[in-house]
């Protein structure tokens, strides 16, 4: 999170945040607060400008699968490291029990395995799978297990709520959590989206009085935080993995206007 007399910055992982805070950062006075977290309530309602980032969710699940390639990210560590010092005994000591039974029968090495290579497709697709099904979710912690809202979302939307929406945890915890539901709960006022990264920045700027910031001069900064992995991402996709996508991140998707990889067989 970026904090500024004028405005919020929030973080969800794997839209081009760490490159938007970079460029906040070099053209507006103010501090970082964090990663990856929402702001306390008396931020979530004053009146300075909130802003977040948001990808295409297939492009997202790709880009997560090459991050945890490169030994990077939290997920790939919670499924890949048998980690006993964060299971928060103090506050919520039967979920920690179950953390921890699960910790010694977890499937580390098949979690390793798909990690092994950033261009496997069938790895990609089993990963995908894996992370979108409830019976996983103990190995992926971030309390999934405990969300009735995350057997029907998606990862993706599940931090999506976290980041962006009042009451997060009331959120997900609902049983027939709607869009709408969703959409009130939301705080932030500018999504930018990573596929126009740079217009959507230009855009900000403009509203802050800096003109001079457009599209193009942003686009010489280069990006942040690239990832090993293949431009083409399409190419992972079946028919199976890509209606999958669809439907656990049909809320992202319809918000925002996303449009599914053509199907196998269809022309691009």
């Amino acid at each position: 999170m970026y904090v500024s007399d004028e405005l919020v910055f929030l973080e969800l992982q794997k839209t081009g945040c760490s490159h938007i805070r970079r460029v906040l950062e070099t053209y507006v006075d103010g501090h970082k607060a964090g990663k990856h977290n929402a702001p306390p309530l008396s931020v979530m309602n004053d009146t300075r400008l909130k802003i977040g980032s948001v990808r295409d969710p297939w492009d997202w699940y790709v880009s997560l699968f090459t991050y945890g390639c490169d030994q990077r990210g939290q997920l790939w560590r919670t499924t890949t490291q048998r980690d006993f010092s964060r299971l928060g005994w103090g506050r919520y000591p039967l979920r920690a029990l179950r953390h921890y039974a699960n910790l010694l029968k977890m499937d580390t090495e098949g979690w390793a395995r798909l990690y092994r290579d950033p261009s496997d497709v069938g790895a990609f697709r089993e990963w995908l799978a894996r992370t979108l099904d409830p019976a996983w979710f103990m190995d992926m912690q971030e309390e999934l297990p405990f969300h009735p809202a995350a057997r029907v979302y998606g990862l993706m939307t599940t931090r999506f709520i976290k980041v962006f929406c009042r009451r997060s945890r009331q959120l997900l915890e609902r049983r027939g959590l709607t869009p709408a539901q969703i959409d009130d709960a939301c705080f932030v006022d500018i999504f930018v989206r990573n596929e126009d990264m740079e217009v959507g920045l230009a855009s900000i700027f403009a509203q802050l009085g800096r003109p001079e910031l457009d599209a193009d001069n942003l686009r010489a900064l280069g990006r942040t935080n690239t990832s090993n992995r293949t431009r083409d991402w399409r190419r992972f996709y079946d028919d199976s993995s890509r209606d999958l996508v669809a439907r656990r991140e049909s809320y992202v998707i319809n918000r925002f206007g996303y449009t599914a990889p053509p199907k196998l067989g269809d022309d691009p």
